[in-house]
């Protein structure tokens, strides 16, 4: 198999047309026309249906295409490995991240990461959700909360902590809620896009679970516009403490309810089992299992 027709095979159906596939590649359009129809005069066989709009796999292509990039993804991996055996991390590190993470932290790493290892290229891709790291060809993944069962190994790094927080105007105007059950009656604000109806905050008061109902007034799809929302006054939401912590030293919000509690939520670094011992993965998670346990990347940032 001819890894450079292979290669432009993947990318022509990845983009839809050889000239997107040129763009990817960094190579003239002609090549990676030449080097797809020299792979179909070899195999005997047509892998790409041509229209003047796009381009389309035929049955063999899309077999081609699904394979072939596994093959490509572990090409890339064995001559990163063969590389690596000076032991000097040097390559691309692909990293997935939720989209908070990456605007609070990720800078930072980034830099830390490239500062030490010149040869380094780090992919950050940030989206809220839960990529397949070995399918879409990640090297590890920041994860939030809970990890499902897989057989993917995880480092936790660090907690956070959700906090309910307010407006100083807010609770100037209506004070501070001295049970659970006031919060039933606060102007609330609500992460997610549920369908709008009452809603729990889970939490703990002297250690033993409490389930506090809430009606939010405004059902918001981004942190950044809950945020917003509260220090206009809008209303009481639950944010992590790293988010606002910046708002609170400042007096912007307030903390209101300390002596109920959220547990807190893990932050982990998950990566496939046979990549632990890949230098340039390694000296990512001790880059960031150190700098979250010294705290240096711990201060709000927005």
């Amino acid at each position: 198999m001819d890894l450079a027709e292979l290669e432009s095979l993947v990318a022509t159906i990845r983009a839809g047309s050889f000239s997107g596939a040129a763009r990817e590649l960094g190579i003239p359009k002609s090549t990676v026309a030449n080097r797809v129809n020299e792979m179909e005069a070899r195999l005997g066989a047509r892998l790409i249906e041509r229209t003047t709009r796009q381009i389309r796999p035929t049955a063999e292509g899309s077999m081609l295409f699904r394979r072939g990039e596994r093959l490509l993804l572990e090409a890339r991996e064995l001559e990163q490995a063969l590389h690596e055996q000076s032991g000097t991390p040097r390559g691309t590190l692909r990293v997935s991240v939720p989209v908070l993470f990456e605007q609070a932290f990720m800078g930072k790493i980034a830099a830390a990461y490239l500062s030490r290892y010149p040869k380094m290229v780090i992919e950050v891709v940030a989206e809220d959700r839960r990529v397949d790291i070995v399918g879409e060809g990640f090297d590890c993944a920041i994860r939030v909360g809970a990890l499902d069962d897989s057989s993917a190994m995880a480092r936790v790094f660090a907690h956070s902590q959700n906090i309910v927080v307010a407006s100083a105007s807010l609770v100037d105007r209506i004070g501070r809620p001295k049970s659970p059950a006031d919060f039933t009656n606060w102007p609330t604000l609500w992460f997610g896009r549920d369908a709008p109806g009452n809603k729990n905050w889970e939490m703990t008061e002297a250690g033993r679970p409490i389930v506090v109902a809430i009606k939010p007034r405004a059902y918001l799809g981004s942190l950044h516009a809950v945020r917003a929302a509260v220090l206009d006054g809008l209303g009481a939401a639950l944010l992590p403490d790293f988010f606002v912590s910046d708002d609170l030293k400042a007096g912007r919000v307030l903390s209101i309810a300390s002596e109920w509690q959220c547990p807190p939520v893990p932050l982990s670094i998950v990566f496939p089992a046979h990549k632990q011992s890949s230098p340039r993965l390694r000296a990512f998670i001790e880059l960031v299992m150190g700098s979250f346990h010294s705290r240096e990347l711990v201060s709000g940032q927005h």
